[in-house]
């Protein structure tokens, strides 16, 4: 009850090696932390578990969670302080859960698709600020927020008040900019013009 969690809910397929290194890090930094992940499979429940113990980490520190229905794993994301996202496949789903639950997700910036979605939802959310420049600063941002709870509660109410308002979870304002980019590729092939960027 009294530990700071961080969390992450991905899929272990998406849990590297240098995830995990970076989370070690991020634990030996942060003495009261504790780290909360999902993972269903029992080898690669006791591969993670062996690789905190080889580094020091206490085993006890570490909870791993099986899935749940829906609405109760939705019910329990909020229960972590801040979401450690992973690298180099970010979560998709799985951070648009944790922010729509209000729980602030800290990733860094990739060099491809899947190593970016995170930083494109935090951005569609407006916390661009969640978004580390690399890895050593995905340690150090981790480390100053289990320093500054303060600031983690700021991330939750602007999580709260951006959920309705930023273009994130808006699905009306999505489906219209689509319609209009139909209506527009629609307009340029009636005027015989070649398909172009729009």
């Amino acid at each position: 009850q009294d530990a700071f969690v961080f969390a992450s809910f991905n899929a272990n397929r998406k849990i590297s090696l240098q995830t995990v290194n970076l989370w070690i890090d991020i634990l030996k930094q942060t003495p009261n932390s504790m780290m909360w992940i999902l993972c269903e499979r029992a080898d690669a429940r006791a591969n993670l578990l062996a690789k905190f113990k080889s580094a020091g980490i206490d085993t006890k520190r570490i909870v791993v969670c099986p899935k749940l229905t829906y609405q109760h794993h939705i019910n329990r994301i909020p229960l972590a302080d801040i979401g450690l996202d992973t690298y180099p496949y970010n979560g998709h789903t799985t951070t648009s859960e944790q922010l729509w639950t209000g729980l602030p997700v800290l990733t860094f910036k990739g060099t491809n698709f899947a190593s970016r979605v995170s930083e494109s939802l935090l951005n569609a959310i407006g916390v661009p600020e969640l978004v580390a420049a690399g890895p050593e600063d995905y340690v150090k941002e981790a480390v100053a927020l289990y320093n500054n709870q303060d600031k983690i509660a700021d991330y939750r109410k602007r999580l709260d008040e951006n959920r309705f308002r930023m273009p994130l979870f808006d699905a009306e304002r999505f489906c219209q900019h689509l319609e209009t980019a139909y209506e527009m590729m629609a307009d340029r092939a009636k005027r015989g013009l070649a398909p172009d960027h729009i």
